[in-house]
């Protein structure tokens, strides 16, 4: 299942730059996520997913038009899984399969420890299947060495990474990369409105593709910040997740690219 030009539609030749961030679901992409909400910078909510599910069951599904705003730059969210074949896709593909120019891309890519990320599906989902996070673990590694042979700017997240270090200067160190206001410090304090997915004016910037239900996105809205939140993992998921030993190898070489491109030290996982 391809995108098309009708399903996502650019307008005008001056198009944004635009910041993608994409990895397996639950690994901290909303909150992530919500940082350039709080920036103020125009945000998309998994366009491209939402659109795959759609085609893919037959409900409605929303256009995505890009256009270029005041500030030259947007955000886009995709994730990977949980279960559904629409769920496992290459947006950066699909936007180069539009027309969108490469260098007008920076794509972040995200990942959580396996356990944690595992211990979260169950949470959200019934009958979770690990193949199907070793399946999007390996479709973000996938997707960064097409950044790589496609000469796309790239940065490499960990969830840890706000677990070892103070989430105000991870914030910083991103952005500060990213070429945007590196005073992302300031974002990363949520107890004020507006609150994350609701419909409070100072919101207006933040477009939704489908209507998630609100146990996916309440975690956020009611978490007070960005901030670190560790899950008590089963045995029996890390049990699971030790099976597939390629979820680890993938996590450690994130690990270790988060570590160069924000300068930061995170703990290797035990």
């Amino acid at each position: 299942m391809c995108m098309t030009e009708k399903d996502i539609v650019l307008v005008g030749k001056d198009l944004p730059r635009l910041i993608l961030l994409c990895g397996p679901c639950r690994t901290g992409t909303t909150a992530l996520s919500n940082v350039f909400v709080r920036a103020g910078i125009e945000a998309h909510m998994q366009p491209i997913k939402s659109m795959r599910r759609a085609k893919s069951d037959g409900g409605e599904m929303v256009q995505w038009t890009i256009a270029n705003n005041p500030s030259g730059v947007i955000f886009s969210k995709e994730t990977f899984g949980e279960r559904d074949p629409a769920e496992f896709f290459d947006p950066v593909s699909d936007l180069l399969g539009v027309g969108y120019p490469a260098g007008k891309i920076e794509v972040i890519l995200i990942l959580r420890d396996p356990r944690q990320t595992l211990t979260s599906w169950k949470r959200m989902w019934n009958d979770v299947e690990v193949e199907n996070l070793k399946k999007a673990f390996l479709l973000t590694e996938d997707i960064r060495q097409l950044c790589v042979s496609s000469g796309i700017h790239y940065s490499v997240m960990v969830h840890e990474a706000i677990r070892d270090n103070q989430p105000e200067m991870v914030a910083a160190r991103l952005f500060q990369r990213l070429r945007l206001v590196d005073s992302a410090g300031r974002f990363i304090d949520w107890r004020e409105t507006p609150r994350f997915g609701d419909q409070d004016p100072g919101n207006q910037h933040l477009k939704f593709y489908d209507a998630p239900p609100e146990k996916f996105i309440d975690g956020v809205r009611n978490r007070g910040g960005y901030k670190y939140e560790d899950l008590p993992v089963p045995e029996q998921n890390v049990t699971e997740c030790e099976a597939h030993p390629e979820l680890f190898a993938t996590y450690e070489l994130f690990r270790g690219l988060c570590e160069y491109h924000l300068d930061l030290t995170i703990n290797p996982l035990t």
